[in-house]
């Protein structure tokens, strides 16, 4: 985490408000699980797939369209600048 810039921010034990979307998250694995072939399979539906209310729910935005939405311009190039070139 700490090589990519990720601040690892723990919540308070029993504390719903800080605990909210991720307990959310796991509901709804253990409520649609059983579509999917795999926990991989729900996660890309989750991330790719299903529009999420708490974004912009109007244009139905996934939390991948929400993360490139809010991603400055030079890192999407760079992104795109290092699948382009094989990864180098």
């Amino acid at each position: 985490m700490k090589e990519n810039g990720i601040r690892h921010i723990l919540a308070r034990v029993n504390h719903p408000q800080t605990n909210g979307k991720i307990e959310r998250f796991f509901g709804l694995l253990e409520q649609k699980l059983h579509l999917f072939d795999s926990v991989g399979e729900f996660v890309h539906w989750y991330n790719y797939v299903k529009p999420h209310m708490s974004l912009n729910f109007d244009e139905l935005e996934t939390p991948y369209q929400a993360f490139l939405r809010k991603l400055p311009a030079e890192r999407i190039l760079g992104y795109a600048w290092r699948w382009f070139d094989g990864g180098k």
